[in-house]
């Protein structure tokens, strides 16, 4: 009998090890180049033990782990508000992501992102990332907006039409007969009517 709880206990203690070697984090990865007039953010996700690795797992060793993906430009998006400021307009980016719970979509709940043109709304309340519907999610935005004479405000969406399936993008400029903002504000419903368009 002793025995056997010695091998439960090894065991259990393994698995502990195993599942803390076994974890995904979820980022949004912003580039906020002002000089060139480039906003770009992507959803990315990194999964196994190197994520914080050298970083304790109390509160200090969190802050510090935190600090350093935020100084490379990964930022945690469960509540999330960022500004990029172009000299001509203010460009605030908002994700919300619920924190983790039970039954579907628990693990990992998706992020909702805003994007705001001088408070004006651009893309509002769209899925973004994977997430575990079969709908599409929009997961990256290039936006492009140069000063006037240097060329047209651009602004790409790339998508995911299924979960994990390859990018396409969707193309909005202020260079052709429709300007962005006959688009605007980008909700979920267009996002779906993108894809189809893509598809």
């Amino acid at each position: 009998m002793k025995k056997l709880k010695i091998v439960l206990s090894l065991i259990m203690i393994c698995a502990a090890k195993e599942s803390l070697a076994d974890y995904g984090v979820s980022f949004v990865h912003i580039t906020c180049i002002p000089e060139i007039h480039l906003l770009k953010v992507e959803f990315e996700d990194f999964s196994g033990s190197h994520v914080g690795v050298g970083f304790s797992r109390d509160k200090k060793g969190q802050d510090s782990l935190k600090k350093l993906w935020e100084k490379n430009g990964y930022f945690n998006p469960s509540k999330l508000t960022y500004e990029c400021k172009f000299p001509e307009h203010t460009y605030r980016l908002v994700t919300v992501q619920p924190e983790p719970g039970n039954g579907h979509c628990g693990v990992q709940p998706p992020v909702n992102l805003s994007l705001y043109e001088n408070e004006k709304v651009i893309i509002k309340n769209v899925f973004f990332g994977s997430a575990c519907s079969d709908g599409p999610t929009l997961n990256r935005v290039d936006l492009s907006d140069p000063p006037r004479g240097w060329g047209y405000r651009e602004l790409y969406l790339w998508l995911a039409l299924k979960p994990h399936s390859t990018l396409n993008w969707k193309l909005l400029s202020d260079g052709f007969d429709e300007k962005i903002t006959s688009y605007t504000p980008i909700d979920q419903s267009k996002i779906i009517l993108f894809s189809k368009e893509i598809q």
